[in-house]
């Protein structure tokens, strides 16, 4: 708050020179939700639960990401907490901004090993200023970077606004097969 209003970002300049230079740098935000799910491979239980952390791909394009980690159960979903503020549909969810990169990384877990880490919403949907959004997959280190395409609810004819259209990163955990014991030579 300064001067009695409040400001996303100001700037205050103490210098004797006559001519004192400040750079802003912006971006276009538009809301975006991040869902992520956990499927259940062979020999998961469903309700087995597994953690997540979230980094943003290029910090200069978003707000910093809160840093708690995210529990999510074999078999369901979840919408994870951006750094923008919550959607009124959305309480308590914070938003994303379109297009950025998000890297979402599983910690390892007991007894499992990632089998795929997917997303069904990477094709832009008709009516909307989307894109077609981009997922790199390492599942060596077991992190998945999602590219969020989809604008939250933006009412395009025929949709209305209760039309909303998610950024869905799944990750797929097996059992892990132990090894064979070893022959007698």
């Amino acid at each position: 708050n300064v001067g009695g209003t409040n400001y996303i970002g100001y700037g205050v300049i103490a210098a004797r020179n006559t001519t004192a230079e400040m750079e802003f740098t912006n971006f276009v935000y538009r809301p975006a939700i991040l869902k992520l799910c956990k499927v259940a491979g062979a020999g998961v239980a469903a309700g087995t639960p597994f953690s997540f952390s979230i980094a943003p791909a290029d910090p200069l394009t978003t707000w910093p990401y809160p840093p708690s980690a995210i529990t999510v159960q074999a078999g369901t979903c979840v919408f994870v907490n951006g750094p923008f503020p919550e959607h009124p549909q959305f309480p308590g969810v914070g938003l994303f901004n379109f297009g950025t990169s998000i890297i979402v990384t599983e910690a390892p877990a007991a007894g499992t090993t990632i089998s795929a880490i997917t997303s069904p919403t990477l094709t832009a949907i008709g009516g909307f200023p989307n894109f077609n959004g981009t997922l790199t997959v390492d599942l060596a280190n077991r992190r998945g970077t999602l590219t969020l395409n989809h604008v939250l609810g933006i009412p395009v004819p025929p949709l209305t606004p209760t039309n909303y259209y998610f950024n869905e990163l799944t990750f797929t955990n097996v059992a892990a097969v132990a090894p064979p014991p070893a022959r007698p030579a």
